[in-house]
């Protein structure tokens, strides 16, 4: 019994690992667009039209407010 429980554990272990090691994709396709929607942004266009770019390009569905929240976070603080 004591046997069982300590595999069990370590299965329980492995799995926890695994599930910590995903990446979460969409964040990475997100950092990858960055450069291009700071150059949409410099030109002006707003945060809906950068989003239904984004979805129409790149099949990535953004919220506008998103992708002002992103920004935000990338500009040096003053």
């Amino acid at each position: 019994m004591l046997e069982r429980i300590r595999r069990h554990e370590k299965r329980y272990e492995e799995k926890k690992k695994e599930r910590k090691k995903r990446k979460n994709l969409k964040k990475e396709k997100i950092k990858m667009l960055l450069k291009e929607i700071k150059i949409m942004r410099e030109q002006k266009q707003s945060y809906q039209a950068i989003s239904e770019y984004i979805l129409k390009y790149h099949k990535v569905k953004l919220h506008p407010s998103y992708i002002s929240k992103i920004l935000e976070k990338e500009k040096p603080h003053e």
